[in-house]
């Protein structure tokens, strides 16, 4: 989210923030970060479920904080929402295929390739150091909130 902003806040041309949206996401999805789960969504019960929600909630609440606390610097609203989109694009869409696949015990082909490719992004599970991901993430909020304010 914050890097779509960041983003949007300089460039003005929808084609070229599409493409620099999208590669910047799974850019940082390269980056060992904190993820919201361990399992897949389908292989959880409900009280793991809730808490997804609750992390994922919380996570783009302080996105929408981070993005409303410092709007004044970023420029052109419709180029920043825009990106701030397209950046989220891919992970709502594995959302989706999530959702069709748990409510509707259905997949969808395309989807389904997409959220392989999605997660295949993310690079081999192994075993995940929480300091450094939390660490990594801290130091790409704060390039990123440095790359709007100047």
């Amino acid at each position: 989210m914050l890097a779509g902003a960041a983003l949007g806040s300089r460039i003005h041309n929808f084609a070229i923030l599409f493409v620099a949206a999208l590669v910047l996401h799974f850019f940082f999805d390269r980056l060992p970060h904190w993820e919201y789960a361990e399992v897949e969504l389908d292989k959880m019960g409900p009280k793991e479920i809730s808490f997804f929600l609750f992390k994922s909630i919380f996570d783009f609440s302080f996105g929408i904080f981070l993005l409303w606390l410092f709007w004044p610097k970023l420029g052109s609203p419709i180029y920043v929402i825009f990106a701030v989109f397209v950046s989220l694009l891919p992970d709502g869409i594995c959302f989706l295929y999530l959702v069709i696949k748990i409510l509707f015990k259905s997949e969808v082909k395309i989807l389904k390739k997409f959220y392989n490719f999605h997660h295949l992004i993310h690079g081999p599970k192994h075993k995940k150091s929480l300091f450094w991901e939390l660490a990594i993430e801290g130091l790409t909020v704060i390039i990123l909130l440095l790359f709007i304010m100047y």
